[in-house]
């Protein structure tokens, strides 16, 4: 049988054969058959001449010798034996020489649309040597194809039925393909002859150098191929460069993030599939948290009594991110909201898919103290984070409603005084009633007599106690309540009567100061 010899598929050979069984032996001729040629066989040798006898007869000649395949020439044929009893045999005829052997030929292309990983059926070139049960390749390029078994070749017709594959690398739908035996094929055998079976051969050829009966071919001193001849180094360049199209995602090598982590082992592993395991790591997505934000406008302190025309209600909803998406069924950590949760006077929920929402309220009337409205949102589950390399990461976010967000308005009376002038009573800036009241008041001085006051509403937290603001140490010095003189009097705020209680100064004149009345 002959050896056979088997390339990697990213090797590339300037030429390579096998040439596998001889020819059957001839059969011996009376007055010896002469052995058939190898490549238009040589001719047999003439047999001995017999001894003497009577009458006898000529000696048949050698039968020729059966058609070798792929087997080199057979030595020549032994003399045939003398015949019996007769006069000297006639010289034997030279048997006839064999036929040539028949050229193998496997290597084809096809166009037709097929998708790697399944059985199918493809039109190559006609008159090839295919069989039924025979492994072959069939080749987009180094990066996509498979090998399988032939069911069936028309030779007439060049359709080529193949089985589902033994092994399959990539994947896609292509219409360029090169066939091939399953390891490549050996070249045409030379002519076979009578004799003895022929001895397995091959060659290997790289540029000037051919190598026979090659019994060797090591890969890891240099691709050096050894035969019977002599010794020829074959390029092998294909099969040690490397070209990537994706840029690195991170530094190489990373112990932060190690590609190969200590302790692996591998198995049949091509060299691009290392190299891809060494600068392409399996890489984590960041997930980032959803969000909401909740507005109420207008809000805050607002005088008690007042209508606000319209008070709004404002969400918005962040889906949060999934960063990178790598293969997720989108780049968020959550689904869509569904519905936006309101709290409070005059507003209901929203039902709706928007990533932002309002509602409102018409002519609401400020209260004393805090009125609140409070703002959530329902959303759908997320999807299944993803790593670089296709596999799940942590969990999908599930449905659910964000916390709730309040906001708040503060019904207040205002202070009023006499900031501005002596004969004006000006309202302070809002703040809380439970809170001390600081007062800017203007000078006594060129007042006619009028005295610096404040008036705050009967609702305020009671007043204990005064302070005055000191220039020249920036402290609050305490002074004497008493100092101030207190009345009633009534206010009308928002259309409505409220009662307040006046301070007056009731000492001598004095100049513009900063006063704190503490609660």
């Amino acid at each position: 049988m002959a050896n056979n010899i088997r390339f990697v598929d990213s090797l590339k050979v300037g030429s390579y054969q096998t040439v596998t069984e001889g020819g059957s032996s001839g059969s011996g001729g009376t007055s010896g058959t002469s052995g058939t040629s190898g490549t238009n066989g040589t001719s047999g040798t003439n047999g001995s001449s017999g001894s003497s006898g009577t009458s006898g007869s000529t000696g048949l000649s050698g039968s020729s010798g059966s058609s070798g395949t792929s087997g080199i020439a057979g030595a020549a044929g032994s003399s045939g034996t003398s015949g019996t009893s007769g006069t000297t045999g006639a010289t034997g005829s030279s048997g006839t020489s064999g036929t040539s052997g028949t050229s193998d030929k496997y290597a084809t292309t096809s166009t037709t649309s097929f998708t790697l990983g399944g059985n199918g059926t493809i039109t190559v070139g006609t008159g090839l040597a295919y069989t039924s049960a025979q492994s072959i390749i069939i080749v987009y390029d180094v990066s996509n194809f498979q090998e399988c078994e032939i069911t069936t070749y028309n030779s007439a017709t060049g359709e080529l039925v193949f089985q589902s594959p033994t092994r399959t690398v990539g994947s896609g739908t292509y219409t360029s393909w090169s066939v091939n035996l399953d390891g490549a094929s050996g070249g045409a055998g030379s002519s076979g002859s009578s004799g003895s079976s022929g001895t397995s051969i091959g060659t290997v050829t790289d540029g000037t150098t051919t190598v026979t009966d090659v019994t060797t071919i090591d890969f890891n001193t240099g691709a050096t191929v050894t035969g019977t001849t002599g010794t020829a180094t074959v390029d092998i360049s294909a099969a040690t460069t490397y070209t990537n199209a994706t840029a690195t995602p991170i530094n190489f090598p990373s112990d932060a993030d190690p590609n190969i982590p200590a302790g692996t082992t591998f198995s049949n592993k091509t060299f691009s599939e290392m190299m891809t395991l060494m600068l392409y790591p399996t890489l984590n997505p960041s997930l980032t948290n959803i969000s909401r934000t909740f507005s109420l406008s207008p809000s805050g302190l607002q005088i008690i009594g007042a209508t606000i025309g319209t008070l709004t209600l404002s969400s918005t909803f962040n889906r949060g991110a999934i960063n990178p998406q790598y293969t997720a069924a989108t780049p968020y950590r959550s689904g869509n909201p569904n519905q936006y949760n309101y709290g409070g006077t005059g507003v209901s929920n929203q039902v709706s898919t928007s990533l932002s929402n309002s509602t409102t309220t018409s002519n609401y009337v400020v209260v004393q103290g805090n009125q609140s409205w409070t703002g959530a949102v329902q959303y759908d589950a997320g999807p299944q984070p993803k790593d670089s390399a296709g596999g799940d990461f942590s969990s999908p976010l599930p449905a659910g409603t964000t916390n709730t967000i309040t906001r708040t308005i503060n019904g207040v009376y205002p202070v009023f005084g006499t900031t501005v002038n002596l004969s004006t009573s000006t309202q302070f800036s809002l703040q809380t009633m439970t809170t001390l009241i600081q007062a800017s008041l203007v000078t006594e001085s060129g007042g006619g007599g009028l005295k610096q006051y404040i008036e705050v509403p009967n609702a305020w937290s009671t007043i204990t106690g005064l302070q005055q603001f000191n220039t020249l140490s920036n402290v609050y010095d305490t002074i004497l309540l008493s100092s101030f003189t207190t009345s009633s009097v009534t206010k009308t705020i928002e259309g409505q009567s409220v009662n307040y209680t006046r301070y007056t100064h009731n000492g001598g004149t004095i100049g513009a100061r900063i006063l704190r009345f503490l609660t």
